[in-house]
């Protein structure tokens, strides 16, 4: 699929493509799942892209799998994780640890996520507000891994992964409570977009 250039761009958002994950139940790197003939994690970059993020980079392990950065755009920078196994929510701290003084939020988004559109990312950082970030939600459950985070949940998340609370779900409700996290409630439409390959069964789905 080839996507349409959104017009608006965005210079305050800094877009993370989250790598880091082990991929166990898939059994291989989800990274390089190839997507009409395009490794996921170029996907998702271009993805970006399209929706009008200028600036970009990738978090991954410590040491990520072999290959798995060979075809990273050299415009697009590189996060590695701090510390070994702490999930998505250590990844969302390295990228808020990166943000650049002129950003004032960041967009996370899942490697594993091949049915977003720019459209969709867009619509989100449409709803952000200084200070204030936004969330999809499906069902009553909050989907933190394409999400917009302010640079002030920075203190939030640093202060869990300090007691290893390393729940992104309750993060995010804790954001909700104190304001720094708005809801977007997914409409039944937008659902199929937020289809994530965790298995290789959810790839035939």
């Amino acid at each position: 699929m080839d996507f349409m250039r959104i017009l608006t761009d965005f210079p305050d958002v800094f877009g993370v493509v989250l790598a880091g994950g082990a991929s166990s139940r898939m059994g291989h790197d989800k990274a390089r799942i190839r997507v009409a003939g395009e490794p996921l994690i170029l996907r998702q970059l271009r993805l970006l892209s399209a929706a009008g993020v200028l600036r970009r980079a990738v978090a991954v392990s410590q040491s990520p799998p072999t290959g798995q950065l060979d075809e990273i755009p050299p415009d697009v920078g590189i996060l590695r994780d701090e510390q070994p196994n702490q999930g998505p929510l250590a990844g969302i701290e390295r990228a808020l640890s990166a943000i650049q003084p002129a950003e004032t939020h960041v967009l996370v988004l899942a490697v594993d996520l091949p049915r977003l559109t720019p459209d969709f990312i867009q619509s989100l950082l449409l709803q952000a507000r200084p200070g204030i970030g936004v969330v999809p939600s499906l069902a009553g459950r909050l989907e933190p891994l394409i999400a917009v985070y302010p640079v002030e949940a920075r203190a939030e998340v640093v202060a869990r992964l300090g007691r290893g609370e390393g729940s992104v779900q309750n993060c995010l409700r804790a954001g909700l409570r104190e304001g720094w996290m708005m809801e977007h409630p997914v409409v039944p439409d937008e659902a199929v977009l937020l289809t994530n390959w965790n298995r290789p069964e959810d790839m035939t789905s």
